[in-house]
């Protein structure tokens, strides 16, 4: 029931396996990799998390319940998420990732609202919950392996 589509499904995997494979890099890899691999997985982090604020102005534009208010207010939260990343950026990689970590987990939570007052499709939320989950835990394994360099 509810069912999250082949295609999301593995769209939204694929986009987890970089945060998977540059955390495990981060553990794995001689300590000469680190600089390289945090500024990787940073960067990717900055990239997706601005994809996932980015969804705000897409229902604001299409849904048919969005007043012009809420479109306002809709089309402002999707930029945070952006800024927030691009703060990130210029931070030691240790605290850009504990920026980046809380960011996601704040978005998760703007997901939710958005999805209880103009719901997109009934999975998406079970997806992102899982995707969102997945991707936290590696940035904080990812950040528990700098502190240890």
């Amino acid at each position: 029931m509810n069912a999250v589509p082949k295609a999301p499904l593995i769209l939204g995997i694929g986009g987890v396996l970089p945060f998977v494979v540059l955390a495990l890099a981060l553990w794995l890899l001689p300590s000469g990799h680190v600089p390289l691999m945090s500024v990787w997985l940073v960067g990717y982090g900055a990239v997706i998390l601005t994809f996932v604020g980015a969804l705000h102005w897409g229902v604001a534009m299409v849904h048919p319940e969005v007043s012009e208010r809420d479109r306002g207010l809709l089309m402002a939260w999707s930029v945070v998420p952006a800024i927030v990343a691009w703060i990130a950026l210029g931070l030691s990689p240790l605290a850009a990732l504990g920026v980046l970590a809380a960011m996601f987990l704040v978005q998760f939570e703007a997901d939710r609202r958005l999805d209880r007052r103009f719901p997109v499709t009934p999975w998406f939320l079970r997806l992102r919950a899982r995707l969102t989950a997945a991707v936290v835990l590696c940035i904080v394994l990812a950040a528990v392996s700098l502190l240890d360099r």
